[in-house]
């Protein structure tokens, strides 16, 4: 009996434990007929699988979404090209001009209150003019390839075929990214969120470069990366402060574009950000964030590259380094946001590859590290909750 009696104490402390978490107290003196609370000053009120709500204000929101959060979002970068980073760090005017507008669709939601998941599917047009001679990483060749939306008619045009626009270009699927993180902590009024991230980048995008002596539209390095790390956020007052940091792990690929398995160096990618929340000016919007953020990656290993017969040649490029600042301006609309913001490049080193696959050819770049130069942005979101 008495075993049976301790059971029985055990489980109802157990149930009551459980059962706590879902327990709110709230202020009641009284029922409609005047009669006194038998439980004093508080009721005792059940919850049952309600979630936490998804801050508008762009500095209290913790790092992941809430179970009950989906978001669509679309964005469009611009990006013009024609400088690289030397191996000493200078900033050197390239051979070369390079275009290219990408088209991105986001979709993000929470898995539960601790756990979410997003993909982002980029369109990308590129078009890389190359200039014979000078200081050019493709000495004696004068190539184009992609189409830009502006350039596709001037370019049938040019070809005196003007009238079969329906073999212009389209946008080419880039490398479509995963992102999952799992928040360990969190707590509201003000913000700390702090998670665990992974994020995976799928080779989804063109990698056939060349055909005989014509380049082609390639938009990918033709690699996977498996990205995992650390990220905390803070909120004070009308100020946030976050910082990401991890590991990205390049895994060797085939390629069409080298002759054989290439494998790309491993980064050491950061982030820092700071963000500003400022007063609403209705009808135009409800309140807008002022955002910094600064993103520095290093590599740790040099890339090398196996070719068909097993001889491997590594390749001089570490150090390699880059830090980027993106200025950046988020207004809330309802449940939703606009923003703008750039990307602008401060410092790096080897900015791109060389690696010929021929003697008779010229060297062709690796899309990972590609040239220099300012991105502009645009981007709207839609929330549900």
């Amino acid at each position: 009996m008495k075993r049976r009696a301790l059971l029985s104490g055990c489980l109802f402390v157990f149930v009551l434990a459980l059962g706590l978490p879902t327990l709110v107290l709230a202020e009641q003196s009284g029922d409609d007929g005047g009669n006194p609370n038998p439980w004093g000053d508080a009721s005792i009120h059940h919850r049952l699988n309600v979630g936490w709500e998804y801050p508008s204000d762009f500095v209290a929101r913790p790092l992941v979404y809430s179970k009950r959060v989906t978001e669509f979002g679309f964005s469009y970068d611009y990006r013009y090209v024609h400088n690289y980073w030397d191996s000493d760090g200078n900033l050197v005017e390239g051979g070369f001009k390079t275009k290219k507008q990408t088209y991105n669709l986001f979709f993000g939601m929470g898995l539960s209150d601790n756990w979410s998941v997003s993909f982002n599917w980029p369109f990308v047009y590129k078009k890389t003019i190359i200039y014979p001679g000078g200081n050019n990483y493709r000495l004696g060749r004068t190539n184009t390839y992609g189409a830009l939306l502006e350039d596709a008619v001037v370019d049938y045009f040019d070809h005196h075929d003007a009238w079969k626009l329906w073999e212009a270009q389209l946008p080419q699927l880039g490398d479509v990214v995963m992102w999952t993180g799992y928040q360990f902590f969190h707590r509201l009024d003000p913000t700390t969120s702090f998670i665990g991230e992974f994020r995976i980048k799928f080779p989804t995008g063109n990698d056939n470069p060349r055909r005989t002596g014509h380049i082609r539209n390639y938009v990918t390095d033709g690699n996977t990366d498996w990205y995992t790390g650390l990220a905390i956020k803070q909120q004070a007052w009308k100020f946030s402060f976050a910082l990401h940091a991890g590991y990205n792990y390049r895994m060797p690929a085939d390629t069409k574009y080298s002759p054989g398995k290439i494998d790309l160096g491993d980064e050491v990618q950061g982030n820092f950000q700071l963000a500003f929340q400022m007063p609403g000016l209705k009808p135009l919007w409800d309140t807008f964030a002022i955002i910094g953020d600064a993103d520095y990656i290093t590599r740790v290993m040099k890339t090398t590259v196996i070719d068909n017969l097993g001889a491997k040649q590594t390749l001089d490029d570490v150090p390699g380094s880059s830090l980027y600042v993106r200025p950046k301006i988020s207004f809330t609309l309802g449940d939703g946001d606009l923003w703008i913001g750039m990307n602008i490049p401060i410092m790096g080193q080897n900015s791109f590859l060389v690696y010929s696959r021929s003697l008779f050819l010229p060297p062709i770049e690796l899309e990972s590290y590609d040239g220099v130069g300012i991105t502009y942005s645009i981007g709207i979101t839609k929330r549900w909750q």
